[in-house]
């Protein structure tokens, strides 16, 4: 059986931002055990977006976080790019969206808690129009 859960069903425009911080959250009691999850971002550039080539990406269980504890961040293209070094690119979907990993998880027997999912870019302070996200969508793998 596949199920898919989308943590928003809000469509959103960045329009004039220049640091770019988008997350969600599930609760793990809505999840399947013992089962591996993927995270995806639901979205479409407009024409002339810019500033939203490379990003972060972090998925992980809310109670994993521990005080000065850094989790390691995946990089992802949100525009197609030739030959991307490590990192994860985006994939079409019908009308215009495309979706990109943003990581993936396993919800074991004593997981509980909320699963966190981020995209971010807080490095490069320039202008990043142009984005339009319709969600995270977390499915089995």
């Amino acid at each position: 059986m596949l199920v898919a859960y989308m943590c928003s069903t809000v469509v959103v425009e960045l329009r004039n931002t220049t640091l770019l911080d988008i997350g969600g959250k599930i609760d793990a009691k809505n999840l399947v055990k013992n089962t591996r999850y993927n995270a995806y971002l639901v979205f479409k550039l407009k024409e002339g977006s810019k500033g939203l080539e490379r990003a972060k990406a972090i998925v992980r269980f809310a109670e994993d976080i521990a005080p000065g504890m850094d989790h390691q961040a995946t990089d992802v293209f949100l525009v197609n790019k030739t030959g991307a070094d490590v990192g994860h690119v985006p994939r079409p979907l019908n009308y215009g969206w495309k979706e990109i990993k943003l990581g993936d998880f396993t919800h074991g027997e004593k997981d509980k808690g909320q699963v966190e999912m981020q995209l971010f870019e807080k490095e490069e302070c320039n202008p990043k129009p142009g984005l339009i996200v319709k969600g995270i969508e977390v499915r089995p793998n």
